[in-house]
């Protein structure tokens, strides 16, 4: 095997590779990457238990003997990426158990990882298949994936997948918040099944191709999901834990209560009073008058700090108590400066209006 490929590409598709299939030494499973030279491209592949990538690098390449080679993933990728160039020679002989890499006057002599059985990717099915704008795609998996679970006990640490005839949405919760984002979407395929997707694989893919690739493939099948752009293809398993069916139950459907401020007074004020709540529990009281909310924090022990911002408040339910940290996140994500927050009772659900198409559902701690 020989060729020369662009250096930068290279370490680019290395480095998503390594995120997406990042192996697990512990295991006695270290990542792998094969590297094959075709006639016109430098394919990179790896894949895992959960994860199958595969790039194509078709431009500043100089494919000169086809063949292929396994290499160890995370030592590949680190000296990659301390090199400096503009292209990198890949170098095999005949007979050989290692790879050399050059790059301006630095060479390393990689020695082969031990050789895997990678499986074939799976076959498409077209008629299941749809595309989204990247951009969009992207937006909606911000706007969600911080109201995850950060553990795995329920099932509810993956962001669910719902395409309709003219319209995707993103949905997320940990049982004491819930994000909803959506977004048109044009030619969607009927009757596709909600798809609950795992979050990190999925972040760290758009965010890999924001900017770059404008429209993203993407092709549900029954235990797995592909997501693809001209070059890349990334196969993943789908989480099979029940996500809550009925999460649309708890969006709030009558509020006589709203209150309107803008996103970024509240979050600072948020953060300001937030310092002195207990870690163990923490809350924020806002006590509402129909032109300013007084934000009070109180820590036995420690003090109480209170802040005031201007909103316009209408309504009778005018004590409300929250977990700071629940606002802050969900108004760091918001895509307008002004927010209405609305809600029926102090102890019942409110929904904070972060956006067209973006609600973010809060339980409240009760006063």
């Amino acid at each position: 095997m020989k060729a020369v490929v662009g250096w930068e590409a290279f370490r680019d598709a290395l480095h998503l590779i390594t995120q997406l299939v990042p192996g697990r030494a512990n295991l006695g499973e270290p990542s792998a990457v094969q590297i094959t030279t075709t006639g016109d491209a430098v394919v990179l592949s790896s894949q895992d238990y959960d994860c199958a990538v595969r790039i194509e690098l078709t431009e500043d390449i100089d494919p000169k003997e086809t063949g292929s080679i396994t290499l160890p993933g995370q030592l590949l990728t680190s000296f990659v990426r301390d090199l400096r160039g503009k292209t990198l020679e890949l170098r095999t002989k005949p007979n050989s158990d290692a790879c050399s890499l050059s790059c301006g006057g630095d060479t390393l002599e990689l020695v082969a990882a031990p050789e895997q059985n990678f499986d074939p990717l799976p076959e498409i099915d077209p008629k299941g298949t749809f595309e989204v704008p990247t951009e969009i795609f992207a937006k909606l998996i911000d706007r969600c994936s911080f109201a995850v679970a950060k553990d795995d006990r329920r099932g509810l640490h993956g962001l669910r997948m719902e395409v309709e005839s003219d319209r995707i949405r993103i949905v997320a919760t940990d049982s004491r918040r819930l994000a909803i984002a959506e977004s048109p979407l044009d030619h969607a395929p009927k009757h596709l099944a909600p798809t609950t997707l795992p979050t990190r694989t999925v972040s760290q893919l758009v965010s890999a191709i924001r900017g770059q690739k404008p429209t993203l493939r993407i092709s549900p099948m029954t235990s797995q999901i592909c997501f693809s752009t001209p070059g890349l293809t990334v196969f993943t398993r789908v989480i099979q834990a029940k996500f809550p069916e009925k999460y649309a139950a708890i969006v709030p459907s009558e509020t006589s209560n709203s209150v309107r401020f803008r996103a970024d007074d509240m979050a600072q004020k948020l953060r300001l009073v937030a310092n002195v709540s207990q870690q163990e529990l923490r809350s924020v009281e806002l006590r509402l008058s129909s032109n300013s909310a007084t934000l009070v924090s109180v820590s036995p022990g420690q003090g109480t700090a209170t802040a005031e911002v201007p909103v316009t408040f209408q309504g009778v339910v005018d004590r409300l108590k929250y977990n700071p940290d629940y606002l802050i996140e969900g108004l760091k994500r918001a895509d307008t400066d002004e927010i209405e927050l609305v809600y029926e009772q102090a102890n019942t659900p409110a929904k904070f209006l972060l956006g067209e198409g973006f609600i973010y559902v809060v339980m409240p701690i009760n006063v």
